[in-house]
């Protein structure tokens, strides 16, 4: 068949291209002597009234965009019933065609993103929303200044799915740079441009797509399911923040991202000048704020004197490599020592605890002589010695009293993933790790502040001291302990520096998370046991003459002592916990990113159980001891209740839950507050504080 040779007034010089809803002609138009690009639409879309009414309407909107950065459309209009755009043609090419030759610079790519972010936030106050935002659709003039192009074409595609007209039952879009709501059929508004913005910067620096698969379903599916991947993996040499400021962009929740394009441009020009981004504005959604009580202020806590570590009377297990002769020399020599006269006199003089698995009476007060001032009123007794615990939902941290029964108040907003999260010494900030940067935040001014960001290494495991003054952290699988200096911290970016600054280091196994144990002369770190089959172990170290020598393993488990239900299958352990004796709590896996059975481990008579504390159903995660090692806290999903499981949390007696056959009411949660099947709460409890 013979293409026409005009359509409407315009006469057809050569096709430039076609794609699934229009096909694109170099045409010239005599009444204004010019030539121009000829965006044709499949005729058998006006063949339904609905969608021709519809067209007219959706038209006119594209056609009164005029902003220096849109591609004007010149004419909208139907020849022998095939709709038709008149617009610019551009002569330089496309964005697509520019970063197929490779990554662009930062200072391209800002000069884009700034540009084009103009024209998109002024088609948005219109109320128009592109749905097709994509490389291709970004053009260039003879000057090289881009264009936004194809405004409403994918509009218009939609309305004939709406219509039943295009048969194809499809998303109308492009997989690669849809946003999860887009992807999932959902209505979207100018938030999923804002999120497809985000894929064309990640792309422009990178040279290549955050998602990519064999499929387009497959990359929707990645839109919907995955994590951001790091740029910094790709791009080592971009300046750290520059990842922070992408990835809030391309937040998998709308209300996590920038409020308008002009703010992400903004926060991206911020990073690559070295200043610190705003990532703290969100896009506007109606959400409830809720504020934190001026009655909640917190008083720092002085850490208590510590006492000789239960763990350190336990026999360690000799470990047959070129050391283990001078290691086993060394436990011993320790052992010696801490049983000498001296050193147990040396406790007497100081408030000591008792090992944890003993029972604590209650130290009864002096009685009053005639010369002494009156008693103090009696202060309530706080269950666990905890009155706060923080967790995440939805990718940010959140506070709950347990002790006044307040709601939860929301400290971070930006709904980027968070993990290792611990309260610090002073009771009054959090530290968590986002991205490659470890940051804290305090409970009254919820402003983070940046501890260490690292540009090509990945913290697994961060933990500070109980007195405040070392920090632990693995990175890249080595553990590495430290004075906790932030100022001489803050500068960091590698690996090697931190090693630098270590007192000492252990790279004896792949090391991942990391606790402290109360006197700050042992850790407990989980790491990954190479061999036919790898499996999750938690070793407990010697770290008490670490500056002289490396640290020197106590025990590992569950390793040779047990064997935890399903652990054969699927060797993994998600969480656990330290009570800085003895005690652990861990759990193995058994779905939904890490739950599943809950286990009380004693490493001084190496006995475990299987505690499952709610009704001795599956499954758990997150649990951890109170302050004074009497209760726990933990998360849990009612495996019975299959796909419809929501995590509920609960602070109860340990002993009860020892004993078992006790009922127990979870804390007090709005209805679904932990809605996310694959939610990773991260619970921890904040020691009490003076009021």
């Amino acid at each position: 068949m013979t293409p026409k040779k005009t359509i409407g007034r315009y006469q057809i010089k050569k096709e430039l291209g076609r794609g699934g809803m229009a096909t694109v002609y170099r045409a010239f138009d005599p009444m204004f002597d010019r030539e121009v690009a000829l965006k044709v639409l499949p005729r058998e879309l006006l063949h339904n009234s609905q969608f021709q009414k519809r067209f007219t309407r959706e038209a006119k909107t594209i056609a009164k965009l005029e902003h220096a950065v849109i591609v004007p459309v010149y004419d909208v209009g139907e020849d022998d019933g095939q709709p038709y755009f008149v617009m610019r043609i551009m002569s330089g090419g496309s964005l697509a065609d520019t970063v197929a030759k490779g990554p662009l610079s930062l200072e391209e790519s800002f000069a884009i993103l700034e540009r084009i972010a103009g024209g998109l936030d002024y088609a948005h106050k219109k109320g128009v929303v592109h749905r097709d935002l994509k490389p291709g659709n970004i053009l260039f003039d003879e000057d090289g200044d881009p264009f936004l192009s194809d405004f409403g074409i994918a509009k218009l595609a939609d309305l004939s799915q709406q219509t039943h007209l295009t048969g194809s039952g499809g998303i109308v879009g492009t997989p690669a740079y849809m946003s999860p709501e887009q992807a999932q059929g959902e209505e979207i508004d100018y938030r999923s441009d804002i999120y497809a913005l985000g894929v064309i910067l990640y792309e422009m620096l990178s040279g290549k797509l955050p998602f990519d698969s064999n499929t387009p379903m497959g990359i929707a599916v990645k839109h919907i399911t995955e994590p951001v991947p790091h740029i910094l993996d790709v791009r080592p040499d971009l300046p750290v923040m520059v990842e922070a400021v992408i990835e809030k962009a391309l937040a998998k929740s709308p209300e996590a991202r920038y409020p308008d394009a002009a703010s992400f441009a903004a926060a991206f020009g911020a990073a690559i000048r070295g200043e610190n981004p705003d990532l703290s504005a969100a896009a506007l959604s109606p959400t409830r704020a809720i504020r934190i009580r001026e009655s909640d202020t917190v008083t720092p806590e002085a850490p208590a004197q510590p006492g000789s570590p239960a763990w350190l009377g336990l026999s360690p297990k000799i470990w047959l490599t070129g050391l283990g002769v001078f290691a086993f020399i060394g436990i011993v020599l320790a052992a010696i020592l801490f049983s000498q006269p001296g050193a147990l006199a040396q406790a007497e003089d100081t408030p000591t605890p008792l090992p944890a698995t003993e029972t604590i009476a209650p130290t009864e007060a002096p009685l009053p002589t005639a010369t002494s001032e009156p008693e103090p009123e009696p202060v309530e007794t706080v269950p666990g010695g905890a009155d706060w615990t923080a967790f995440i939902t939805a990718n940010d941290i959140w506070v709950l009293d347990i002790v006044g029964n307040a709601p939860p108040v929301q400290l971070t907003t930006n709904r980027r993933e968070k993990v290792l999260m611990q309260w610090m010494p002073d009771g009054g900030d959090i530290m968590y790790r986002e991205n490659r940067c470890i940051y804290t935040i305090g409970i009254e001014d919820k402003e983070p502040k940046v501890v260490v960001c690292l540009q090509a290494s990945e913290i697994e495991g961060v933990s500070v001291s109980p007195d405040g003054a070392q920090i632990a952290m693995t990175i890249d699988r080595v553990l590495y302990i430290l004075p906790f200096d932030r100022e001489a911290i803050a500068p960091v970016r590698d690996r090697a520096a931190i090693a630098d600054m270590a007192t000492c280091s252990y790279s004896q196994v792949a090391a991942r998370s990391v606790r402290w144990g109360d006197d700050g002369a042992g850790l407990a770190i989980s790491y990954v046991a190479l061999g036919t089959v790898r499996r999750d172990v938690i070793r407990v170290l010697n770290i008490s003459n670490c500056e002289a020598s490396a640290p020197v393993a106590i025990q590992d488990f569950p390793a040779d002592i047990f064997t935890p239900e399903g652990y054969d299958e699927n060797p993994a352990i998600t969480t656990f916990d330290w009570d800085g004796g003895t005690r652990f709590l861990f759990n193995t896996f058994r779905r939904n990113e890490g739950y599943g059975e809950l286990y009380f481990y004693d490493m001084a008579t190496r006995e475990a159980q299987k505690i499952n504390p709610i009704d001795g159903a599956c499954c758990y995660r997150d649990a951890r001891f109170s302050p004074d090692g009497t209760h726990i806290i933990f998360s849990f999903q009612d495996r019975r209740a299959g796909m419809e499981a929501r995590a509920k949390l609960f602070y109860v007696a340990l002993e009860d839950v020892l004993q078992g056959g006790q009922t127990f009411v979870p804390l007090n949660l709005p209805v679904d507050f932990l809605r996310i099947a694959q939610e990773k709460p991260m619970l921890i409890l904040r020691p009490a504080v003076d009021p």
